[in-house]
């Protein structure tokens, strides 16, 4: 069952991991199509709290290279759990726009 989170309308399963598990969606304020992942890790401590943080802010960093998907947002959805919004590749799958584009 795909999570409600705010301000997007999941639209699909894409892939899960040990982590957490990745959906289509769409983020309703601007309306284009993100990848939404939500972390399956427990984060309770201010500890992991402040890691999950950095994580964001690093990949954050890094968007705008042309190999790294853009991180749009990050939150949290009515679980708790923590999520993740990034650019979607028009496939739906990185490795194959990659090999596309070579």
């Amino acid at each position: 069952m795909a999570p409600e989170v705010p301000g997007y309308e999941v639209l699909g399963l894409l892939g899960q991991g040990g982590f957490g598990v990745v959906y289509q969606a769409r983020q309703l304020a601007v309306g284009r199509e993100v990848a939404l992942k939500v972390d399956s890790r427990v984060l309770v401590s201010e500890r992991d709290q402040r890691r999950f943080v950095r994580e964001v802010t690093s990949a954050g960093a890094l968007s705008g290279h042309p190999h790294v998907a853009h991180v749009y947002d990050a939150g949290c959805c009515a679980t708790a759990a923590r999520t993740w919004c990034w650019s979607c590749a028009p496939a739906g799958r990185w490795p194959t726009a990659c090999a596309r584009a070579r």
